[in-house]
């Protein structure tokens, strides 16, 4: 049976989704009915001990009950029936016992399969849904956001949230092969920004380019993090002016009268313009990744394959340079953007990831709240299928000018101001959502 969500007029298929795994639908199908019966399994784990009992208990039974039965027949009959007799039932538990041997030896070849698949594909048994969730506000803006590492072995996911006087500093960092480049783009990502020339300056698209350019630096330098590297999207709100800097595959989304406008590009190798970049540097596209391992073609970190010597830093294989882009609010028209990582995006598109935000803004609900029922929808029921991965979603709303209100030429200084935490709770049985 197929699995599927549904919210609105909104419905989600996971068995129609593409294979995160890269395995083949047999494969697949193999280890999600290995899943299955371990679930039996472990729901039944309580029972083990009162079955073996159970077992230990008929076998001796059965044993004082032959040894009775030989002796009458010996008795009755002579020894030679007698010896036939126990023949017979020496053979036939031959067969018994050798039943009861093939049959733990195949279910612990099958044991051994689903473990090996869950350990290559970095997926626990279990996953784990605790969340870090976080909310907060301003004049200008409020925001929910909130995290979850679901059925990863490690947590590889950090993001930036830091609420200024005339908007915010928002950032999602997808990690891979480590969390060491995320959890550091996501502590300092704002400071390398904020420090740059261009910003002081007010040229602030340079600025995050810079930003991110010499942050990649840094850690190249430094040699931290040189097995590692994350995706970087930040999104920077200075009055009415937002600005977009990505690198990889994490992704911005706008809501704007009901419409949806993505502000973000995924940077995918078999992007006509990535891979010839690429293609330049050396590299190769195979299977839809670089060099046929890594499956986006920008990220801060990724130092294997930024190693031509004969290339500037942002015309790697794999580049941290950013794509920058702006928008101008429109206070009466935008309600709120969502920036994410490809955990939310894999399962969910653009436009059912706005609608189930804004359906959740009608009904009042907190954006820290909502930030957590997005991410409950998308946990896949299984660890193989979309929605295995990390997941971090931050939500921002923007808020309508007072009448008369302008900040046309304000120089008022920025300053962080203190964020509210609030604790994680999952409200998706509110509106029926399956968990």
């Amino acid at each position: 049976m197929k699995h599927k969500r549904k919210f609105g007029d909104a419905q989600l298929s996971k068995s129609s989704q593409r294979n995160p795994y890269h395995m083949s639908q047999s494969k697949l199908h193999q280890l999600q009915v290995f899943h299955d019966k371990f679930q039996i399994l472990r729901s039944a784990q309580g029972n083990q001990y009162a079955f073996r009992k159970f077992e230990v208990a008929r076998t001796f039974t059965v044993l004082v009950f032959t040894m009775i039965l030989i002796y009458v027949m010996h008795m009755s009959y002579g020894w030679v029936l007698g010896s036939l007799w126990m023949v017979c039932l020496w053979v036939f538990g031959f067969f018994q016992f050798s039943s009861i041997i093939v049959h733990w030896v195949w279910r612990s070849s099958e044991a051994v399969l689903y473990t090996d698949a869950l350990r290559r594909a970095d997926i626990m048994m279990e996953p784990i849904t605790t969340k870090s969730t976080s909310s907060g506000e301003n004049e200008t803006l409020s925001f929910g956001s909130s995290c979850m590492q679901g059925w990863r072995r490690t947590m590889e996911d950090a993001h930036t949230l830091i609420l200024l006087e005339e908007g915010g500093f928002f950032g999602v960092y997808d990690g891979h092969g480590g969390p060491s480049t995320s959890k550091f783009c996501g502590e300092h990502m704002y400071e390398f920004v904020s420090k740059a020339p261009a910003f002081l300056n007010g040229n602030i698209e340079k600025a995050l380019y810079d930003g991110f350019m010499e942050i990649d630096n840094y850690l190249h330098g430094s040699g931290e993090a040189h097995r590692s590297g994350c995706t970087a999207l930040v999104l920077y709100v200075r009055e009415d002016d937002v600005y977009c800097a990505n690198a990889g595959d994490s992704r911005c989304v706008f809501c704007t009268d009901t419409e949806v406008h993505p502000l973000s590009l995924d940077h995918k190798p078999f992007n006509p313009g990535e891979q010839i970049r690429i293609e330049r540097a050396g590299g190769f596209v195979m299977n839809r990744r670089v060099n046929g391992a890594l499956a986006l073609s920008r990220a801060i970190g990724d130092f294997s394959f930024k190693r031509n010597a004969s290339l500037p830093w942002d015309q790697q294989a794999v580049t941290g340079a950013p794509e920058v882009r702006t928008h101008r609010l429109n206070r009466d028209r935008d309600e709120f953007a969502v920036i994410a990582c490809d955990g939310i995006w894999d399962v969910m598109t653009n436009e059912q990831v706005i609608e189930f935000v804004r359906l959740l803004i009608q009904k009042r609900k907190p954006l820290g709240e909502i930030a957590e029922m997005l991410i409950d929808f998308c946990l896949s029921p299984s660890p193989f299928g979309m929605g295995c991965d990390n997941m971090s979603v931050i939500i921002i709303q923007f808020k309508r000018r007072p009448q008369g209100h302008s900040c046309e030429g304000s120089n008022s200084k920025e300053s962080q101001l203190p964020i509210e935490v609030s604790p994680s709770a999952s409200a998706a049985s509110e509106m029926g959502l399956p968990t």
